[in-house]
């Protein structure tokens, strides 16, 4: 793939483009002798941008076409690592989690099997005449921290972290600072129906312009 952009050494000067900026932006149409230079110039400000778009557009669409041709290769070595990512990724939290569901099950069977010995003890202690033991048994079992279980695996080449996402259940219930105008097609039937446009909640409104060009 070539990817060598033909560049001009030899640019094209486009100084005279701005010194032309600069008398137009210092004139001011005051009477008819002024808006014909301003007509003239606006000739003349146009013609200078065909010429400056002749010169780079060329250039403009090389680099274009370079710059695609790079993304798709970039693209063609790069989507299968993305996809052995994702697999990968897809795999480690999927073992992950299931190893914590599997921790937190373990620990409430711990859990569940320490109250059980505690109020065992509490009986005996009851039944061999020594209520107190068993109270003291009983409030031990408030405070005594849970029992752990061996904690879930982690990655030594990534952290694992909770992402929240969502989706639509019902459109008619999303409030309107979550919504978005659709300004392409508002766009259109305004260019379409000017004046006659009706569409609630939107003011049509045109302004002037002058499309340059000489007679």
């Amino acid at each position: 793939m070539n990817t060598a952009l033909a560049v001009n050494p030899q640019a094209q000067n486009f100084d005279d483009a701005l010194s032309l900026t600069t008398q137009a932006k210092g004139l001011k149409v005051i009477d008819n002798n002024t808006l014909k230079a301003a007509d003239e110039m606006l000739a003349t400000v146009k013609d200078t941008r065909k010429q400056v778009s002749a010169y780079f557009k060329p250039l403009c669409d090389q680099a274009h076409k370079m710059h695609k041709d790079l993304l798709a290769k970039m693209k063609e070595v790069d989507t299968p690592l993305a996809e052995a990512e994702m697999y990968l990724k897809g795999q480690a939290v999927a073992y992950i989690a299931e190893q914590e569901r599997k921790q937190k099950e373990e620990e409430e069977r711990l859990r569940k099997l320490q109250e059980e010995e505690q109020l065992k003890a509490a009986i005996q202690a009851e039944e061999h005449g020594a209520p107190e033991v068993a109270e003291a048994i009983l409030e031990e079992s408030t405070v005594m921290p849970a029992p752990m279980a061996a904690p879930a695996p982690k990655l030594a080449n990534g952290t694992l972290r909770e992402e929240w996402k969502w989706e639509i259940t019902d459109p008619n219930l999303i409030p309107r600072e979550y919504l978005k105008l659709d300004e392409v097609k508002i766009n259109g039937v305004v260019r379409a129906m000017k004046k006659a446009t009706n569409i609630p909640g939107i003011r049509v409104y045109s302004t002037k312009n002058i499309a340059a060009g000489r007679r």
